[in-house]
């Protein structure tokens, strides 16, 4: 996971302004390990701003790499990227339980389509867990 310091470095490398809503969802982001909403972010600002503001900076992060993101229950979700850290998911859609899928079921497409390169895929599956389900038999 990148660090606040190689995270500065690289917004500072790209000519990026630094603004105080800026650093602080860069800390909220460097202290997370799962990934969080714009609405939650809003909500662990200190410094208040437009949501709109919130967004700008997201867009900003995700397409210097900095950030990436999910689409769950059709809201995007953020967290770091993780360098090198090619994972796919299931995730609960009950209880929000991700849980790692140890292959990449993608692996046999990267060079089977004609006229691309591909530099990058999100893969993620949605379900009920183990847990919630036997909870909603009950």
């Amino acid at each position: 996971m990148l660090s606040k310091e190689e995270i500065l470095k690289r917004l500072k490398s790209e000519g990026q302004r630094m603004t105080r809503i800026k650093t602080e969802i860069i800390d909220i982001f460097v202290g997370e390990e799962k990934f969080i909403d714009a609405n939650e972010l809003y909500k662990k600002l200190d410094t208040k701003a437009d949501i709109s503001t919130i967004y700008r900076n997201l867009e900003s992060l995700v397409e210097l790499e900095l950030l990436e993101y999910i689409y769950e229950e059709g809201k995007r979700l953020y967290r770091l990227h993780r360098e090198n850290d090619h994972v796919h998911y299931i995730v609960c859609e009950l209880c929000g339980d991700k849980k790692e899928i140890d292959y990449c079921p993608f692996e046999h497409l990267r060079s089977n389509i004609e006229g691309y390169q591909i530099k990058d895929h999100k893969f993620e599956l949605s379900g009920v867990c183990k847990s919630c389900d036997s909870k909603t038999k009950k």
